[in-house]
């Protein structure tokens, strides 16, 4: 799991929303801000669009942390970053949105 110092507050959150740069894919939308001299900094949102019950997206928003923590590593330094779903992922497998996340990051990068 993610520290709690490795995630956005919701002030943080706001500004990567409203500043960032945009990649999209199937499953995913993410949002990308650099910040100078900071560490990089995540949030995964899960919307109500995708899954009603609050159970449900806080499954899935766990989910997709663990992948995060799998990749975070090679992420780059002095990012912050939200990853949010476009679709239901609960029915994904676990290698399955793993590569998501991996891809929707190298198009970033490009």
């Amino acid at each position: 799991m993610i520290p709690k110092t490795r995630k956005l507050n919701s002030t943080e959150h706001k500004e990567v929303l409203s500043l960032g740069a945009r990649k999209h894919s199937s499953v995913f939308t993410l949002y990308c801000l650099k910040k100078e001299n900071e560490k990089t900094k995540c949030a995964v949102v899960i919307p109500k669009k995708v899954s009603k019950k609050a159970l449900l997206r806080n499954k899935n928003r766990r989910k997709v942390f663990d992948t995060i923590t799998n990749i975070y590593p090679h992420i780059l330094p002095e990012y912050h970053f939200v990853l949010m779903a476009r679709t239901k992922i609960e029915t994904l497998s676990h290698e399955v949105l793993l590569s998501e996340v991996k891809s929707i990051f190298r198009q970033f990068l490009n």
